[in-house]
């Protein structure tokens, strides 16, 4: 599941906004939703699915049933001190939110040189499972949709984190130093350190038509491989991550600077 290969980038059963904050309807989706391929044959970026799963799973194992929101603000968050949700909460000053930018499904006919054009091709093919990944439900098939406050406080773990970039600087030197302050274990950091077997049948992305691009998050202003973080509006600016050499994907970062929160939207992996 964590490396793509588990061939459940997509959910057929209708979803709405809010089922998504661990209601029955999301848990059968998710149980009854048949892979696409074999899994561990393929390879498909997963990209609002996985969190999902991984928030099923987490609330499977925790005592307490925690979704992996809750999970996060308890056990990761409150230790750190960090200043970042899955699934905004109420009281947060949205003037504080940086707005994503990126295209609208039509605009990207108009950008046939910043999209791959197999990519392209299968997310305008309502049947193809690019479109499918990323259209379920219906809302967050429009990237601009993701300023909306209802969506950003829906725990959508794969793609809605919102938080303070020293946040995740934090997080992320934590766990690289051992995780002593989140009580991870030398057994535990050893497996994380172990990479999952390839799939069998190569590394073509069977979900994004085998690109190595996403649009989520991308900018006409940025679309140049490797380019510098280019200036945005007032005390704004975009990241871009270029062109990969292996399988992995370029991903989209708007910021406001300190201290104001970040949105985010894809990875690279």
């Amino acid at each position: 599941m964590l490396a793509h290969q588990a061939g459940l980038p997509v959910i057929d059963r209708p979803l709405g906004l809010g089922d998504l904050n661990g209601s029955r309807t999301l848990s059968r989706a998710l149980a009854e939703q048949r892979p696409a391929w074999e899994p561990g044959t393929r390879h498909g970026y997963h990209g609002q699915s996985l969190g999902w799963y991984e928030s099923e799973l987490v609330s499977r194992i925790d005592p307490g049933k925690r979704r992996i929101g809750r999970f996060f603000a308890d056990e990761v968050a409150a230790p750190l001190g960090l200043g970042f949700h899955f699934g905004l909460p109420q009281d947060t000053d949205l003037d504080r939110v940086a707005r994503i930018q990126g295209f609208r499904p039509w605009e990207v006919m108009l950008h046939l040189r910043a999209m791959p054009v197999s990519f392209v091709r299968a997310y305008a093919n309502p049947r193809s499972l690019s479109a499918r990944a990323f259209g379920n439900p219906r809302v967050l098939g429009t990237v601009e949709n993701f300023n909306r406050p209802d969506v950003q406080a829906a725990e959508i773990p794969a793609a809605n984190g919102v938080g303070q970039v020293w946040s995740i600087a934090k997080l992320y030197g934590e766990v690289a130093t051992g995780g002593a302050a989140l009580g991870l274990t030398d057994a535990t950091m050893d497996a994380l350190r172990v990479a999952a077997p390839p799939p069998t049948n190569g590394l073509f992305d069977g979900c994004c038509a085998s690109i190595r691009g996403s649009p989520w998050g991308t900018s006409s202003r940025s679309r140049r491989s490797g380019s510098a973080p280019r200036r945005s509006g007032p005390s704004a600016r975009w990241a871009w991550a270029g062109r990969l050499r292996r399988p992995g994907y370029r991903y989209g970062l708007r910021v406001r600077d300190e201290p104001h929160w970040i949105s985010a939207l894809g990875r690279s992996s």
